[in-house]
């Protein structure tokens, strides 16, 4: 009798080590998920490698979690399992029919097909009838790097939104409506509060999937073909694209809570929620490549439609003496992330310290700068160029010489030390004084070996001469001087200005390229050119693809690009000097 008990147990326990159950539910409405989950018998570790992707449909892998099962009779243990399961969480984006692939699961060295699968979302129908959502996007053709707004409308019916339940009240939140927006191929720009509140705004909470914050929307007139007996709002929010290419956008969604009835648990009384969740249409937008045509040198990443300006803190100065100027980048654009020039290499100045400052519609550059040139009459004219979305081209604007007055001497040597002479005392007899000559008959010629004796030393002080002249103009060049020092400017910038401008920068140094070049989209062809090698220059061109899309919120980790470009810098050190280092 016992045996026959333990027949479906021990069956179970020695059959096919895969199980596979759900998804349950099968049928979903949009908005809701299903759960597939993946059982295996065993103690040994697995990974799903490559998890099942379908169009319209979100997966989430979680696992593997571990439990041990037991079965006893008598307080004897007669069976045991260890089981690994994996839970993935499936909610789809629009109404359909969807297929799970066959995929597999690694555990130890064998390798669990987990069959195909299929999945059901039906609409929503209260979701429909109760809720308002629509999704408008700039209606045109964007470029990588160009601000562009997002308009989503939300709206709830009105007797429902006298019931909703608001879980953010004690936050400040005025609406109990959730949006959530999952774009990972776009960055947000939250906009700066300037001024009073706009009239009818009203604060919701606004997510990405991972995390939540305030955000105003304001109460708009119902639109046409939306029932009359709606609240409706307008949420209008810029937006930056990381990557060229056709973006297809996941649709929004509204959730919201609301109140059914109460319990009647004596003494208390609790809510009973409801839960909606409306799911919008999906976006789509084209986002086209910056042109690599007229794009000029002194172009970094600035897109959108500016103005330049230019002031210095003084006009008159000693040659030496700090001043202070103010480079102001004003307008329309991707002004979070706007770069201005370094102005390392000013004529008749030199730049020790740079700091930004970011207003909601403009940058500010403080430069501290000396004059090293008592001849400078002027302080020379600054370029900015950017990138006109509205018009598709490169422009570059620079700013007018501002005329200056420098007092002190050109070259002028430091003065002498108290008590000290202007010169060395002059002799009151020489040399000639103590020699006499004697008149011993005409010299013959000196013997070979004297002459040889006598070359030598003057061979090698000729030699000493040329070699310290080739030195000093190689000390006052200022190219051989960048190339030489392009390791330590590195350093000085990796920690003041981030990655991406330190390893441009280094680039042109060791190169003796423009600041600016090394974001060409040519840099391939300018790094064979100046004869780096094929695994370095790929190196090279992946880690500038990845720090440019950094500065669109792309890329890794700053510390990973950080350690990569250390190591390029400390590759290049190593290589073969360049063409530029290797001139005499």
């Amino acid at each position: 009798m016992l045996g026959l008990l333990l027949i479906p147990f021990l069956t179970l326990a020695q059959g096919s080590p895969l199980r596979v159950e759900g998804p349950d539910p099968a049928t979903v409405l949009l908005g809701e998920g299903s759960i597939l989950r993946i059982r295996i018998q065993g103690s040994e570790k697995g990974r799903i490698p490559k998890p099942p992707q379908v169009p319209g449909l979100s997966i989430e892998v979680g696992g593997p979690s571990i439990e041990q099962r037991f079965q006893s009779y008598n307080g004897r243990t007669i069976a045991n399992e260890t089981v690994s399961t994996w839970t993935l969480s499936l909610k789809p984006k629009r109404v359909g029919t969807f297929e799970i692939p066959a995929f597999q699961v690694l555990v130890g060295n064998r390798a669990y097909k987990v069959p195909s699968r299929t999945l059901r979302c039906v609409p929503n129908k209260q979701a429909q009838s109760e809720t308002y959502l629509a999704v408008l996007g700039p209606g045109r053709p964007v470029y990588k790097g160009e601000l562009f707004e997002i308009r989503l409308d939300f709206g709830v019916r009105r007797s429902l939104f006298r019931k909703l339940n608001n879980p953010w009240e004690n936050q400040g939140i005025e609406l109990p409506i959730h949006i959530v927006a999952q774009w990972p191929q776009l960055l947000p720009i939250e906009a700066e509060d300037g001024g009073r509140p706009r009239q009818g705004e009203h604060s919701f909470v606004f997510g990405d999937g991972k995390e939540n914050r305030a955000a105003k929307a304001v109460q708009i007139p119902v639109p046409s073909g939306v029932d009359p007996d709606f609240y409706v709002f307008e949420y209008r929010s810029k937006w930056v694209a990381k990557r060229g290419g056709k973006l297809e956008l996941d649709p929004p969604s509204l959730n919201l809570q609301w109140i059914r009835g109460y319990t009647r648990d004596f003494p208390f009384q609790r809510p009973v929620l409801g839960k909606i969740e409306r799911v919008g249409d999906p976006l789509v937008l084209e986002v086209r490549e910056l042109p690599e045509e007229g794009r000029p040198s002194t172009f970094t990443n600035a897109v959108g439609n500016f103005v330049l300006s230019a002031r210095l803190s003084k006009t008159r100065f000693s040659l030496g003496a700090p001043i202070e100027l103010r480079l102001r980048v004003e307008g329309e654009g991707n002004i979070p992330f706007l770069e201005l020039p370094e102005l390392d290499h000013l004529p008749g100045f030199n730049r020790f310290s740079k700091k930004i400052e970011r207003g909601r519609r403009s940058v500010t550059g403080r430069y501290e700068l000396a004059a090293i040139d008592a001849g400078t009459r002027s302080f020379p004219s600054i370029e900015f160029s950017y990138f006109d979305p509205k018009e598709g081209r490169y422009k570059t604007l620079r700013t007018d010489p501002i005329p200056v007055e420098i007092s002190g001497k050109r070259g002028k040597g430091l003065s002498l030390l108290k008590g000290a002479k202007p010169g060395l005392p002059e002799m009151e007899e020489d040399i000639r004084d103590f020699m006499e000559l004697g008149d011993d008959g005409a010299a013959g010629p000196a013997p070979w070996w004297i002459w040889t004796v006598l070359s030598v030393p003057l061979a090698a002080f000729f030699s000493m001469i040329l070699f310290q002249r080739s030195r000093e103009r190689e000390r006052r060049d200022p190219s051989r001087r960048r190339v030489r020092e392009a390791k330590k400017r590195f350093d000085r910038n990796l920690e003041s200005q981030g990655t991406l401008k330190a390893f441009s920068i280094y680039l042109a140094d060791r190169f003796g390229w423009d600041e600016g070049a090394a974001l060409d989209p040519k840099l391939d062809q300018r790094l064979t050119a100046e004869g780096v090698g094929e695994e370095l220059r790929s190196q090279t061109l992946s880690l500038m693809a990845e720090l440019q899309a950094s500065r669109y919120g792309g890329g890794g980790s700053e510390e990973e690009r950080a350690s990569r470009a250390r190591a390029l810098v400390a590759a290049y050190e190593k290589s073969k000097p360049s063409k530029k280092e290797g001139r005499g």
